[in-house]
């Protein structure tokens, strides 16, 4: 399986007024292609308990937090850049855990109470051929 980040979107919570990114991760295995979405902290999630059940696995840290200026359109792309790297790595280490295959499978994301304040989208998600 690979996965990359292709985008971003920051959310609102209808409910409690929080706002987050949301990375938008294409996944690939035996030739089919999905997109799942999926925040800082829940891959964060995903690396400590991958890290508490087998140590150190990945070359390249996962991407520090942000405590200041999260929002900051120049950090979200260099975290992009940061997350998409860690993500290759984990990939190439740990794909075959059940907890990894889990985490990106089909339908793994779920957003209740939100609403779109800012999307990034990238040509790939829109499928449009420039060439016309």
């Amino acid at each position: 399986m690979e996965v990359t980040v292709i985008g971003h979107s920051v959310y609102t919570d209808n409910v409690t007024g929080d706002t987050y990114t949301v990375f938008d991760l294409e996944c690939e295995s035996e030739n089919k292609k999905w997109i799942v979405q999926k925040r800082y902290s829940e891959l964060l999630e995903l690396h400590n308990k991958i890290k508490s059940l087998y140590g150190k696995i990945t070359a390249i840290p996962f991407p520090e937090k942000y405590y200041i200026s999260n929002f900051d359109s120049k950090k979200i792309m260099v975290r992009c850049g940061k997350l998409d790297a860690y993500l290759a790595d984990l990939m190439r280490c740990a794909k075959h855990y059940p907890e990894v295959s889990a985490f990106f499978k089909v339908g793994s994301n779920y957003r209740n109470n939100m609403t779109v304040r800012d999307i990034i989208v990238t040509k790939e998600m829109l499928s449009i051929d420039d060439t016309e």
